[in-house]
């Protein structure tokens, strides 16, 4: 088989063959591809040849990595990524771009796995660096929204991996840079789910900074609030995102003595969620009336509010 073996028609079932969850067969056509297509590059090392032949590598890499073998998954992927490097060095190619980023990602993840934090960092941030160049060609406007996207993830994806390292200057420098990169997104596409997305990141950086900088904090969770009060309207299941960050506002305005104010946005994600899910929190009443009675005010405040949150409730 191998002698007449065709790479291109192996590489192509081999990838079937993974879409079709069948990793053993996938495995033995790919490695009958990468060793036809290193003989052809080898009698004609042309570009052509050898970019092929470096996703070859890539291609039998993946397999390696899904079978958890992540040694044969480095072995390949360096190989892979040696020669496309080497391809890009002489021609820009959006294709091979991608390849590299999508690789030095892979690579990155393995590496995260076993706790190889430091050289996970390195290839997360060749990954960014060979995104940023794809974001940077010249792209149809959904390309380039996913190229963005994919950029942002990447992102959020090193800010996890400085978390984990308790690198905390790293970490903050690098989830600002997300939020900022998801903002841009939604701005320039204007999707729903992009400025979900974005209200998210906010939503997160206010956790982070709450402690030193709460007046930012507080700016950015009312932003994301506003962001998702008005994406709702458009795409409905957006609603699971925003009865989560009222309920995250509202922990934060009780920590920061807000406490009229928390129990209002309390009481907004019950409602929400009371319409979303076909219940409430059986336990919004008792939290209102003990912060009520917490702060010395009478009783019957607390049946004000509840009765402006829940005004069905006093029809039943």
């Amino acid at each position: 088989m191998s002698n007449n073996a065709n790479p291109y028609e192996l590489t192509q079932s081999g990838a079937m063959h993974m879409q079709d969850g069948d990793v053993h067969q996938a495995l033995k056509d790919l490695v009958v591809a990468n060793d036809a297509m290193r003989k052809i590059m080898e009698a004609d090392p042309s570009i052509g040849n050898r970019n092929f032949y470096g996703i070859t590598c890539l291609n039998l890499g993946s397999v390696y990595q899904q079978m958890q073998d992540f040694d044969s998954f480095r072995d390949c992927a360096r190989t892979g990524t040696n020669y496309l490097e080497g391809v890009l060095a002489e021609r820009e190619s959006l294709d091979t771009l991608f390849y590299l980023a999508s690789v030095y990602l892979q690579l990155g993840q393995a590496d995260e796995i076993q706790e190889n934090y430091e050289s996970a960092e390195s290839w997360y941030k060749k990954a960014i660096e060979r995104q940023i160049r794809v974001t940077e060609q010249d792209l149809d406007p959904e390309a380039s929204q996913y190229a963005k996207q994919t950029l942002s993830q990447e992102l959020l994806i090193l800010t996890g991996l400085y978390q984990k390292m308790e690198k905390e200057a790293e970490y903050l420098e690098t989830l600002e840079r997300t939020v900022d990169m998801k903002l841009a997104i939604a701005q320039e596409f204007d999707h729903p789910y992009d400025w979900a997305d974005a209200a998210m990141g906010e939503e997160t950086l206010a956790g982070v900074i709450a402690g030193k900088e709460p007046v930012r904090a507080e700016h950015l969770f009312r932003d994301a609030v506003a962001i998702l009060e008005k994406q709702v309207e458009a795409e409905p299941d957006i609603g699971d995102v925003l009865i989560q960050v009222y309920k995250d506002f509202s922990v934060f305005l009780q920590q920061h003595d807000q406490m009229t104010e928390a129990l209002q946005y309390f009481g907004k994600a019950d409602q929400l969620a009371a319409q979303r899910l076909g219940s409430r929190d059986a336990n919004v009443a008792e939290v209102i009336e003990q912060a009520y009675d917490a702060e010395g005010m009478p009783l019957k405040d607390a049946d004000n509010l509840r009765a402006q949150m829940f005004p069905d409730d006093d029809e039943q």
